[in-house]
């Protein structure tokens, strides 16, 4: 008699657990509902949404559904579990969410753990840091670019430099932190490093176009308007001995590139 008593109560309690695990009528917290989440698939960012059960997951430049998910349209929530369940018919039509915060959620889907944010530039610099084996602190290092580490000059140290006996490379550089730019930082401290020249950078931000129209009698090539300047690239010129030259262009698109950059 005993025993069945017990066994009636695991029954029960079973019976229980299995409401829990299949009731799907709990609402996500408005922490994930009133953002955008996005991540990269392929190269491309998209976007996913999960406001109101209504569910959306798209590629933000052509607004197009991710592929898996065409037929996907609201969804319903386990809270106990921490599970979406997608209602439509697709292989992946559960998502189970970890690790939520402020700034992103880790969603596994169809057994792959994907993180999004509600930005898009962290997106982004998620998947470099992925693509590119970097920790955090490393990619924090690289966008995190110490021009204390060369001589800024103004106009009039450069018109002294090029006056001057001694040749040194100028670096035309911007001061945007764009993960392009950080690249490219990078790449010139490898090239300055190795380069038997002094470099000497010029920070484009702090130049007036009365500058450019001075820097122009030095060397016509010289842009006439700030805007003008490529900021997705870093002009570099010699300057000594009453001359001031073109010498090199970096632009790079890969951090290995930049890490391993030696164009002298």
């Amino acid at each position: 008699m005993k025993q069945n008593i017990i066994m009636i109560m695991i029954l029960i309690s079973l019976f229980f657990f299995g409401l829990l695990i299949y009731d799907f009528s709990d609402e996500l917290d408005s922490s994930i509902t009133k953002s955008h989440w996005y991540t990269i698939l392929d190269g491309e960012l998209t976007r996913m949404n999960l406001a109101n059960n209504q569910f959306s997951f798209i590629y933000t430049e052509t607004k197009e559904k991710v592929s898996a998910y065409k037929i996907c349209s609201s969804f319903r929530y386990n809270r106990n579990i921490n599970v979406i369940r997608l209602n439509c018919n697709v292989k992946a039509n559960k998502i189970h969410l970890s690790n939520i915060n402020d700034n992103s959620i880790v969603m596994t889907i169809n057994g792959k753990e994907i993180e999004f944010f509600n930005q898009q530039a962290e997106a982004w610099n998620a998947d470099f840091r992925n693509n590119n084996n970097l920790t955090i602190e490393e990619f924090n290092d690289l966008i995190s670019f110490d021009f204390n580490k060369y001589t800024e000059v103004n106009l009039s140290d450069i018109q002294a430099i090029t006056r001057s006996s001694d040749a040194r490379y100028l670096a035309f550089v911007n001061s945007s932190q764009t993960l392009k730019n950080a690249l490219n930082l990078e790449a010139l401290r490898n090239y300055a490093n190795k380069s038997s020249i002094p470099v000497v950078v010029i920070i484009i931000d702090y130049l007036r176009n009365d500058d450019l129209k001075a820097l122009r009698k030095l060397n016509k090539d010289i842009p006439a308007n700030i805007k003008d300047f490529d900021m997705d690239s870093i002009l570099i010129y010699q300057a000594g001995e009453r001359k001031f030259v073109f010498v090199h262009e970096i632009n790079v698109n890969n951090f290995s590139e930049a890490e391993s950059y030696n164009n002298i």
